[in-house]
């Protein structure tokens, strides 16, 4: 009888031990595209205009192919609301419709010559970055 009793209680326990353990419930998934928190423009005028498009010959304040400065003092109005002069029929950045801001098809290559020009291409990363900001509204935070 206190085998059989040993015996089920082993059991149990292994039985207990083997069950999911939901007591901390759900891993939290703080990647851009899950946590619903848009990026801003600063961190987007850091890490990809400062860094990949405000040089000398390409949009530097110097040197603003396109007429679009990206400069860190001029880059939000260089951009936003500002008519394409490649493409007047869009804005660079038309907030809340990135399928409709040239910026985009410019750093897509989406009929138009791809940006960074002579450079590697943007990581999707980015471009997802950037088409976050555009479709929240493109506000100058």
């Amino acid at each position: 009888m206190r085998i059989s009793l040993i015996l089920t209680f082993a059991i149990f326990l292994i039985v207990l031990s083997c069950s999911e353990d939901n007591s901390t419930g759900p891993v939290a998934d703080n990647t851009p595209e899950n946590n619903n928190i848009a990026p801003t423009f600063s961190e987007i005028n850091t890490n990809v205009f400062q860094a990949s498009c405000a040089f000398s010959g390409c949009h530097a304040n110097n040197s603003r192919q396109a007429g679009l400065d990206l400069s860190s003092s001029n880059s939000y109005n260089s951009l936003v609301g500002v008519t394409s002069t490649q493409n007047p029929g869009l804005k660079r950045v038309d907030p809340g419709n990135s399928a409709g801001s040239y910026l985009l098809k410019k750093l897509k290559g989406d009929g138009t010559t791809r940006m960074p020009l002579r450079q590697a291409a943007l990581s999707q990363d980015k471009i997802d970055m950037i088409t976050a900001w555009i479709d929240a509204g493109a506000e100058n935070n």
